[in-house]
């Protein structure tokens, strides 16, 4: 109790440690499900569409793969694009314009070469709701990141310099 009376915090600190408790729930919320679908049953599906996305950042943009596969469970089609739990990249608009195509044509080509249309793959879905599934059952490298930052932030918030 006395470390709570001695801590007395700034707005920007509170704002910092608010920031870093959102970023931490919602790194703990996709690792929890990522444990959740270690028990998800799997079935044999194949890769239904790829391509690059330039995704807008502060430096201009960067190129993410957005790759769409399909499944069957229980006699119904399905068809998703999220890889693992973790940031998620967009389709296409559906106004050109808003979307054209980066020319990275070796970026392309890895990207054609991991996971070419029509390719077999293993889709493990949750059995309570099938169209929700994963190629991966383990989380992006992004949650523990995230995690990770969000701590170091959090504590240099409340602990740092004064």
């Amino acid at each position: 109790m006395a470390f709570v009376a001695s801590l007395s915090l700034t707005l920007s600190q509170l704002l910092v440690v608010i920031a870093c408790g959102v970023a931490a729930v919602y790194a703990l919320v996709l690792l929890a499900f990522s444990i959740r679908a270690s028990r998800w049953p799997s079935v044999d599906g194949e890769i239904a569409e790829t391509h690059l996305v330039g995704v807008p950042d502060t430096e201009g943009s960067h190129l993410s793969e957005y790759v769409a596969y399909r499944y069957t469970v229980g006699g119904r089609p399905y068809r998703n694009d999220r890889i693992r739990f973790g940031p998620h990249v967009r389709a296409r608009s559906s106004i050109p314009q808003n979307d054209p195509e980066p020319d990275w044509p070796a970026a392309k080509a890895e990207l054609e070469q991991h996971f070419p249309p029509g390719r077999p793959v293993r889709v493990f879905y949750d059995p309570r709701r099938p169209e929700n599934s994963v190629l991966v059952r383990s989380p992006s490298p992004f949650v523990w990141i995230l995690l990770g930052a969000a701590g170091v932030f959090a504590y240099g918030a409340l602990f740092g310099h004064r």
